[in-house]
């Protein structure tokens, strides 16, 4: 299974372009902030690149700008050239299916609550911790299963622990933002 999911705020400015054939490919840096910082310490972030392809790309570019809050659901791809030294060279991306804005739009007046910042890291810290409990039950409890049994469960648990997150920040959001 390879599913990632990150919230940050976009280091730079989301850099769009063609290829060859045509396809919109956005490339932009999300800045991840680490979960815990030592005392006396400045909060510490991990830069994560993520590439979206097509109309995903396209609609980043479009509307998330330096600093913009984004939240995005995807897998890591790793890739690899031969550099202009000769060497060898690695990447690590993800690539980005769903994107959403964590924070509506709204007018310059309003600002984002702290409350809502933490309410957000919240679910998705209890989500995480609840995944990890349905792999391990799935793979405890099914163990002599066949491997495409465990992979069809672990899909069918992500799909709902995904709509149960939509359906929670949705909630969220309309009692808060009002």
């Amino acid at each position: 299974m390879n599913k990632v999911i990150l919230m940050g705020r976009l280091a730079r400015d989301v850099d769009l372009r063609q290829t060859p054939s045509g396809i919109s490919v956005a490339r932009f840096t999300i800045a991840v902030n680490r979960r815990f910082a030592a005392k006396d310490a400045q909060q510490q972030a991990d830069f994560i690149s993520c590439v979206a392809w097509r109309q995903t790309g396209e609609f980043i570019s479009r509307y998330f700008h330096k600093g913009s809050m984004i939240a995005v659901v995807g897998s890591i791809q790793t890739r690899s050239w031969d550099g202009q030294d000769g060497k060898r060279q690695y990447a690590t991306d993800v690539v980005v299916d769903r994107h959403t804005s964590p924070v509506p739009r709204r007018k310059p007046e309003q600002a984002v609550t702290q409350t809502t910042a933490v309410t957000i890291t919240a679910v998705i810290t209890i989500t995480t911790q609840a995944m990890a409990v349905v792999i391990r039950t799935i793979h405890i409890r099914h163990r002599y299963s066949s491997r495409l049994r465990r992979q069809m469960m672990l899909s069918a648990a992500l799909m709902t622990v995904d709509s149960w997150i939509s359906t929670v920040l949705r909630t969220i959001y309309r009692s808060d933002f009002k």
